[in-house]
C-alpha cells in the first residue's frame, strides 16, 4: 500500500513540474509574440541547415528573409520568393523561371510561413519549457513546440528566444524520418520601410522570364 501511494506521489509531482513548464512556455511566447506583432517588419539574415541523421549529412545555406505581416520574401540559393499574402511566386534566377502557386495554410515551416513561428498558434501546439542555455554568448530560452496534428511531418520544434529582447535567435524542426532543419538568426532588423509591392515579384520588370502558373 505504502509502495502505491508513493508512486502515486511522484505522478502528481511530475504531472505538476511539467503544468508549471507549460505555464511558464506559454509566458514566454505570449511575450515574445506580442513583441513581434509589434514591429511593423522584421529582416534577418539566416543559415539553413539541413542534418540527415540517417545518411549523416550536413548541408549549409546562407539568405535573408523579410516579414511584413503575413507578406514575406526570401533570398536564397539563387531563389527569390515573394508572398504578398495571397499568392507565391518563386523565381529561379539562374534559368530566368517563375513558378506561381498558393500558400498550404497547414504548413508551419519556416521558410513557407516564417509568420506563423513569430506568433506561434496556442491551438496548433503544445509548448513545453526545456530551460534556459546561450548561443553565442547570448542567454536564450528553449521551448519545445509539439503539434496538436499527429499528421505533421515534424515530431516537435524548438524555439531559441533572446532573454534579452525577445527576438528569435534560432529555430529547429526535428522531423519524424530523421532529417532535422536549423535555422540559425543574425543581424535582425526591425521597423524597416518595406513597401507592400517589395513582396510582390513584378513580371514587367522581368520580360525575359518564362511564368509557370501552377495554381
Amino acid at each position: 500500500m505504502r509502495t502505491i501511494c508513493i508512486t502515486i506521489l511522484i505522478l502528481i509531482l511530475i504531472t505538476d513540474s511539467f503544468g508549471q513548464q507549460d505555464v511558464k512556455a506559454k509566458a514566454i511566447i505570449h511575450d515574445f509574440s506580442t513583441r513581434a506583432k509589434e514591429y511593423k517588419t522584421i529582416q534577418t539574415d539566416f543559415v539553413f541547415s539541413m542534418i540527415d541523421t540517417r545518411e549523416n549529412t550536413h548541408e549549409d545555406y546562407e539568405g535573408t528573409i523579410s516579414v511584413k505581416e503575413e507578406k514575406f520574401r526570401i533570398n536564397m540559393l539563387d531563389t527569390e520568393t515573394y508572398f504578398n499574402g495571397k499568392t507565391i511566386w518563386n523565381f529561379l534566377v539562374d534559368v530566368q523561371e517563375v513558378n506561381i502557386t498558393e500558400p498550404d495554410e497547414e504548413d508551419e515551416f519556416f521558410l513557407a510561413a516564417p509568420y506563423k513561428i513569430f506568433s506561434p498558434d496556442e491551438n496548433k501546439f503544445k509548448f513545453k519549457f526545456i530551460g534556459e542555455t546561450h548561443i553565442d554568448n547570448v542567454p536564450v530560452y528553449e521551448i519545445d513546440l509539439f503539434p496538436g496534428n499527429l499528421d505533421q511531418e515534424y515530431a516537435r520544434i524548438s524555439l531559441q528566444i533572446n532573454k534579452k529582447n525577445m527576438t528569435l535567435c534560432s529555430v529547429k524542426y526535428f522531423r519524424k524520418d530523421g532529417i532535422h532543419y536549423n535555422i540559425k538568426l543574425s543581424n535582425l532588423k526591425t521597423n524597416l520601410n518595406l513597401p507592400d509591392s517589395y513582396f510582390t515579384f513584378n513580371v514587367e520588370d522581368h520580360p525575359d522570364v518564362e511564368v509557370i502558373d501552377l495554381r
